[in-house]
């Protein structure tokens, strides 16, 4: 047969529908760096359902091989993801014909506390005011606010 029959082959390998995939991030003890997906197998599959995938991307980022295991689970939990981000996540169910993807679904993991502070600097003025200022954490963790407080203390504050 010619080239063009092998293509069909292959395609009638494929799973049939769309993987639906449901993802959601995880609250309480577990840490900001987890989200949990769960997916519906293809509801017909065209060959022997061989493995899953899922697939993750933020930031408009090429998506990457986060998880693949031929045990045929519905559901898995990722892993360090970074607190405070938008991810989108794929599923793909693969036969040996080839892995017909989900649509993507979106999460934000949680925001965890700023890492890699880094020390304020102070200058002062005068024998009774100080200039504070700061840089942002190296690590926000979360979508941090900028924050600018002035205080006056006064001789008598300063000495308790």
């Amino acid at each position: 047969m010619s080239t063009h029959g092998l293509c069909n082959v292959l395609r009638s390998h494929l799973p049939y529908l769309a993987v639906s995939l449901y993802i959601r991030r995880l609250w309480g003890i577990v840490p900001a760096e987890y989200a949990w997906c769960r997916w519906s197998r293809p509801s017909q599959i065209n060959g022997v359902l061989k493995f899953y995938s899922i697939f993750l991307s933020h930031d408009g980022s090429e998506p990457m091989l986060a998880y693949n295991s031929s045990d045929l689970a519905e559901e898995h939990t990722l892993r360090n993801l970074t607190p405070g981000t938008s991810y989108s996540v794929t599923v793909a169910a693969c036969t040996g014909g080839g892995c017909t993807r989900s649509p993507p679904s979106h999460v934000q993991t949680e925001e965890s506390t700023p890492e890699n502070v880094p020390e304020p600097l102070v200058i002062p003025l005068s024998p009774h005011s100080l200039n504070i200022s700061w840089a942002p954490p190296e690590t926000p963790n979360g979508l941090n606010g900028s924050r600018s407080e002035r205080t006056e203390f006064h001789q008598d504050t300063l000495s308790g």
